[in-house]
């Protein structure tokens, strides 16, 4: 329940050791941190663990509903079983009428999920192609449903091969019709099924498995290079080459199984083609098929590929082979597999071997490139002298007097308060002023911060005390002069401190630094007044039931379906229990509505609207097309106002929280408290208690993550409600014992699935770190090898402080993130 954010409040979610840490609780979490040589590049990945418990399995939800009603509710819920247990018990509806196409499309689904794949073809082959159909069901869905049955019966075993064959032609021209549909938000999806279920016939002997698979081949080509993201892509290229050998192009089909065995190097699909390559050749009828082994350059290119795929063991093994041959090297290829081995013992952590590689290379030639890298990586292990003494190295000479030198004596002040240095930036930033003139506002907000962190406080307060009247460093610089102020000896300084700090909780009570500054007068014994309220967001704790959930729907639908298609195709598949599909549907009639009502904004990328826009190599976003009668509609303001009632009442029975956030109005919440809201609280809660982690951890996260969209994902590729990296995934599915033959990207999609990678990751993080929610938090975004590394190079001198902290995190995203996420965990408590 939220209200005032009290003492207790703050104690419990760890912001009092935020403000004043005590030094026993920084100093434990820099012991149990890792040496710097074994860091991590910055890219958030879990520490390995031993056995963990397994989340419990969620309680199934209760299937209140009667009827066709309750059998759309099973599926829905994941019970397919419920499903077709409850359809025995419905009488057989009138054919044609809504609930006869509702009864076949549960029936297909629900068995297809159960593996009885002959009645899922069963209960569709009649509406299929029907008069009527698109009244009552989007066509599209309906042939691909279809689709998948037959193929996965073809594929069963069960059919003889001819019929087998046949099914899956059948899948295929059923496939080829739905792509033509309008509207269409799977086409890709379409698309990648057809290609696969085409290569999958087998077309028996002679020209008719010939011409099988040259459509397969064309078809599979097309995908390819059409979807290169796609998480199957390297499966793909695989049947592709095998439908090149069975089309009668061996000498192709072999090029390629070589090409995927070299791009792929690691993947399953890379063994199972460099073994048809070599069963290939050594068949009798294909002697003019060789598989030689691989050459040396090829190897390099095999390295450099299992690095991109993150399997990076065999990226060194590789390497290392290459670099320890007896056989004379060309210069070229040493100086090739030198560079990326040291980017393959960069993404292993082992910044040594990365450094010792860089700099025998820098050695032979100085150039900016291998100077930025080697850099880089002596900063990610720890090795700061070394990392000083390259940028200083630049900064002498007659080269050092100008743009590069002021660059690398800029970079070398940065790099010295990186690592703790302070009176060696200091002495830095004088013979940069005394040289150069840029960073002006910089170089001020350093002084004050160096004369700090260096103790001269009088100093400090002096030259904080300008920054607070100009510039963007106004309420940074109030917070730690008043800070400063407010633990001098001079009683006048501590009222001015205490002054400066109350008008901080008074102006910015729920922003970081009002936070900030509230707790520094608690813990100098001062009361700061009473906190601010957060009032709930209207409706939020209240959403529909499933009957009513589904009437409104209906009825929506029906008011204003003509005008909104959206709507009304999301109507009808909430009512078959097709889900994700009516979220969809939904999503769009809600995106809609907004953008004719002007309350449209910045938008990430996302697949809220159509699936498999990521799997293309470049992103390419439709837009809306509203039709001209919800432009009309939306002339009504009545009608309007109705329509995002009802919108918002859907969203939140449907969970569909951003949407339900952008749908609220001045009198629901306020602007930015509208936003602060449970969302997913089923399974946030599930998994938070699963983990023994406050569920707010994962809201403050989420909020700040993905303002709850569950198809966002951003430009390096995280995704979902809490944006989780693909490998990151893979890692934490395996740390759960829950990691199979191959990790679909895809599926952090899900919110459920993604929460409980999320919890599971955050439970490690606060254990890792002693419960320090800042340093939990930094290391989501930022890496928890990161995280400990800044922790041990800012505490060798000097007791360290956590909001002194946060303000010297290097990664200037991280230290904003830190600092948004702890201002919503406060709201959120």
């Amino acid at each position: 329940m939220r209200g005032g954010i009290g003492l207790g409040v703050l104690l419990g979610l760890g912001l009092v050791e935020l403000a004043a840490c005590r030094t026993s609780a920084v100093e434990e979490a820099v012991h149990s941190a890792p040496a710097p040589e074994t860091v991590s590049a910055p890219e958030p990945e879990p520490e390995p663990v031993p056995e963990p418990e397994p989340a419990p399995p969620p309680e199934p939800a209760p299937i209140v509903l009667e009827g066709i009603d309750g059998a759309a509710q099973a599926l829905a819920a994941g019970r397919p079983d419920d499903a077709i247990r409850r359809l025995a018990d419905v009488p057989a509806a009138d054919e044609g009428s809504r609930d006869w196409f509702r009864a076949a499309a549960i029936r297909s689904r629900a068995s297809r999920l159960l593996g009885d794949h002959a009645v899922a073809v069963a209960a569709l082959e009649p509406i299929v192609g029907r008069r009527g159909l698109s009244k009552h069901l989007p066509p599209e869905l309906v042939e691909l449903e279809l689709a998948r049955a037959l193929a996965a019966w073809a594929l069963s075993g069960e059919l003889a091969p001819a019929e087998a064959d046949q099914r899956l032609k059948e899948a295929s021209t059923l496939l080829s019709k739905a792509q033509k549909h309008k509207p269409i938000r799977n086409l890709a999806a379409l698309r990648v099924d057809q290609a696969r279920i085409l290569a999958a016939i087998d077309g028996g002997e002679g020209s008719g498995r010939r011409a099988a698979a040259l459509k397969a081949s064309k078809a599979l080509d097309k995908i390819i290079h059409e979807y290169p993201n796609h998480p199957l892509v390297g499966e793909h290229r695989l049947l592709y080459a095998q439908a090149l050998i069975r089309a009668g192009r061996e000498g192709d089909g072999a090029d390629e199984l070589r090409a995927v065995a070299i791009d792929r190097a690691g993947e399953p699909e890379a063994e199972a083609a460099w073994a048809a390559l070599e069963a290939l050749a050594a068949a009798e009828s294909r002697s003019r098929i060789k598989a030689p082994a691989f050459s040396r350059s090829e190897r390099l290119s095999r390295a450099e590929s299992a690095r991109r795929l993150r399997n990076v063991e065999l990226s060194r093994s590789i390497l290392d082979d290459i670099l320890a041959s007896d056989d004379a090297i060309p210069p070229a290829i040493r100086s090739s597999a030198m560079r990326s081995r040291a980017w393959t013992a960069y993404k292993q952590r082992d910044f040594a071997a990365c450094v010792g590689d860089l700099e025998a290379l820098y050695s032979e030639v100085k150039s900016a490139e291998t100077r930025e890298f080697l850099g880089r990586c002596l900063d990610r292990g720890g090795f700061y002298d070394r990392a000083l003494e390259l940028l200083l190295a630049q900064t002498e000479g007659k080269s050092g007097r100008g743009h590069a030198g002021r660059v690398a004596l800029w970079s070398a002040i940065t790099q010295a308060v990186r690592a703790g240095r302070y009176a060696q930036a200091k002495e830095l930033l004088g013979r940069y002023e005394k040289k150069f003139k840029g960073h002006a506002s910089e170089r001020q907000w350093l002084h004050a911060w160096l004369a700090m962190r260096t103790g001269d406080n009088a100093a400090a307060i002096a030259a904080f005390e300008p920054l607070e009247r100009h510039g963007g460093d106004r309420v940074r610089a109030q917070y730690f002069r008043g800070r400063l102020l407010l633990a001098a000896e001079d009683p006048e300084d501590r009222a001015v401190g205490e002054a400066s700090l109350r008008d901080l909780v008074d102006r910015r009570g729920l922003e970081y630094y009002g936070l900030m500054a509230r707790q520094r007068l608690l813990d100098a014994g001062i009361d700061p007044g009473s906190p601010p309220e957060v009032a709930p967001v209207a409706g939020e704790n209240a959403p529909l039931d499933e009957a009513k959930a589904r009437a409104l729907f209906r009825e929506l639908a029906d008011k204003y379906g003509e005008a909104h298609a959206a709507l009304a195709r999301g109507e009808a598949l909430y009512a078959v229990g097709y889900l994700d599909e009516a979220r969809r549907e939904l999503r769009i009639a809600i995106d809609e509505h907004l953008s004719l009502t002007g309350r449209t904004g910045y938008e990430p990328r996302h697949e809220d609207r159509f699936v498999g826009l990521c799997w293309r190599g470049t992103w390419q976003q439709p837009k809306l097309s509203p039709s001209r009668d919800a432009r009309k509609l939306h002339r009504s303001k009545e009608d309007a106002e109705a329509l995002r009632r009802g919108l918002r009442q859907l969203a939140n029975a449907l969970e569909e929280p951003h949407r339900f956030a952008r749908l609220s109005a001045n009198e629901d919440g306020s602007l930015r408290m509208r936003w602060y809201i449970r969302a997913f609280k089923d399974d946030v809660e599930r998994e938070a208690a699963a983990q023994g982690i406050d569920p707010i951890h994962l809201w403050s996260l989420m909020y700040t993550e993905s303002r709850f969209r569950s198809h966002v994902l951003s430009p390096v590729g995280a995704r979902g409600v809490l944006q989780i990296m693909p490998w990151t995934g893979q890692q934490l599915a395996a740390g759960l014992g829950e990691l199979g033959a191959r990790f679909d990207a895809d599926t952090l999609f899900d919110p459920g699935t993604n929460i409980h990678y999320s919890a599971y990751y955050v439970a490690e993080l606060l254990k890792k770190f002693h419960g320090q929610p800042a340093f939990a938090y930094g290391s989501y975004n930022g890496g928890p090898s990161n995280v400990s590394r800044w922790l041990a190079a800012k505490s060798s001198t000097r007791p360290l402080e956590l909001d002194v902290y946060i303000e010297e995190i290097p990664f200037s995203e991280t230290q904003r993130y830190t600092r948004r996420v702890l201002e919503t965990q406060a709201i959120y408590s």
